[in-house]
């Protein structure tokens, strides 16, 4: 059984998203589903998040951030190769 997850965000950010993820021909929710997939396979969030350089977080969210990539690091968590991304969005479009 599939469940709805709603996210609310702010136009800008989604219409900025939906840019990026379509350059990877990827839809908004199938880019969620990839992370999602992706943070259970490594039961964790997937290392290969980049630290925004903005202003956008305060140091605490990217003091906690780092921790977590060093935890992910140490628990022998890569990043996603071409091939097993190209897999997953794969598998995402099969299912609809």
């Amino acid at each position: 059984m599939e469940n709805i997850i709603q996210v609310k965000i702010d136009e800008t950010r989604k219409k900025k998203a939906t840019s990026i993820f379509a350059k990877s021909n990827l839809t908004l929710p199938n880019a969620i589903r990839l992370f999602l997939k992706r943070s259970l396979s490594n039961n964790s969030i997937p290392s290969s998040l980049l630290i925004p350089a903005d202003n956008e977080m305060d140091q605490t969210g990217l003091k906690a951030l780092r921790q977590m990539q060093l935890i992910s690091s140490l628990n022998g968590n890569s990043e996603m190769t071409l091939d097993e991304i190209n897999a997953e969005i794969a598998e995402a479009r099969k299912g609809h």
